[in-house]
């Protein structure tokens, strides 16, 4: 058997181990080089420069309730859930709520021109590089919208909000404490 041939066989039987393990909870999806992110502990931080130009992390948000909403403007449940985020944010944002967006497009001109149009007043986080976008790649984020509500703080409260949960969760947690 030539060498390329029995090198492709072990490259499908590795590749289809990960997907089995990781399907069925025996590496765990954090472990693939990102970092996982668990309900109930502190999210990890982040240092990164926003489409603003000034620095975004975490940490400038503590003693704050924050939604890190990893979205796109070519995401179809994103955008139908963005005037339900702006509802949420404008009826909460003087209690101490806070939104940082994380968009995993490619043209910042799409990302400029929605979140103009749409008069979004949270920071966001552009990189142009899509799926392997630095922060959606370091936590392990595969489908859009990926949201995580994070308390004053910083843990993580729940994940994958939207709508009415994500309405009732925000205002459980403003009422909390700030």
């Amino acid at each position: 058997m030539k060498a390329s041939v029995v090198f492709k066989l072990i490259a499908i039987g590795v590749v289809g181990y990960l997907l089995f393990a990781v399907g069925t909870g025996r590496i765990e999806p954090g472990a693939m080089g990102s970092t996982k992110v668990v309900e109930g502990e502190i999210f990890p931080d982040f240092s990164v420069v926003a489409t603003d130009g000034e620095p975004l992390s975490l940490g400038q948000y503590r003693g704050k309730v924050v939604l890190i909403d990893f979205w796109a403007t070519w995401c179809g449940p994103c955008l139908q859930e963005l005037p339900n985020l702006q509802a949420i944010y404008e009826r909460h944002h003087a209690e101490g709520f806070e939104v940082v967006g994380i968009s995993l497009d490619k043209s910042r001109a799409a990302l400029d021109g929605l979140v103009g149009r749409q008069r979004l007043p949270w920071r966001q986080f552009f990189d142009g590089k899509g799926w392997d976008n630095e922060l959606s790649s370091r936590y392990g984020i595969r489908s859009l919208p990926a949201t995580f509500l994070i308390d004053r703080e910083g843990k993580v409260i729940a994940t994958g909000l939207r709508g009415r949960e994500l309405a009732t969760a925000v205002a459980a947690a403003v009422k909390k404490g700030g």
